[in-house]
């Protein structure tokens, strides 16, 4: 598989999509991460933390792309 840039025209959006945003009051260094759970011709699942500690979960379809013929 490679890599690549998703168009705007094949991204659909959640019905509840959340917004990544600032760490809680008090929190003197927030650190937030993304991780590669799975990953196959298929698609992808993705670990999202936040400086909070709430993980939100990505899963990204891969429709098949045009032919090369």
């Amino acid at each position: 598989m490679t890599g690549g840039i998703v168009k705007k025209d094949n991204v659909k959006m959640a019905d509840d999509p959340r917004n990544l945003g600032q760490a809680p009051a008090g929190m003197s260094s927030p650190q937030s991460a993304a991780r590669i759970l799975e990953q196959d011709e298929a698609g992808a699942l993705i670990e999202i933390t936040c400086a909070c500690g709430e993980r939100t979960y990505l899963r990204c379809d891969y429709a098949a792309g045009p032919s090369a013929d």
